[in-house]
């Protein structure tokens, strides 16, 4: 499937739940991935400081509206706690934490992407079903 433009992926915003520390830290993401770094731009908002916004936002509305999924995505990714702690501590099976991990990579690539995340849901059913 081609890349369509301007639209976030899953796996960048699992990148940024990674580097959540990094984010908040303001510092920039140092995985050898290339990045657009062109001019700084005029408000002094940066790509990185844009990037730590719409998480930190897209993180809000999950704790709201689906706080088991926000908690799933705290222990993985912003706390950092092992994967048996997690279990434990949110007092699920393995394939239900799992789920909730998977449910807010969604949620907050919905968020992110607004309304182009179901043209691409649009798309890749039309791909699939050939």
């Amino acid at each position: 499937m081609r890349r369509i433009q301007d639209v976030i992926s899953r796996r960048n915003i699992e990148r940024w739940l990674r580097n959540y520390q990094t984010i908040q830290a303001g510092d920039r993401i140092d995985d050898g991935r290339p990045v657009n770094s062109g001019p700084r731009p005029l408000d002094g908002v940066s790509g990185g400081r844009l990037n730590k916004i719409m998480l930190d936002k897209a993180l809000a509305d999950l704790k709201r509206e689906r706080p088991f999924v926000w908690r799933c995505v705290l222990c993985r990714w912003v706390k950092r706690v092992t994967r048996r702690e997690a279990l434990q501590l949110l007092e699920v099976s393995a394939p239900d934490y799992a789920e909730g991990c998977r449910e807010g990579v969604d949620f907050i690539f919905n968020h992110v992407n607004g309304g182009a995340a179901s043209y691409i849901k649009l798309l890749t059913a039309i791909r699939d079903s050939k």
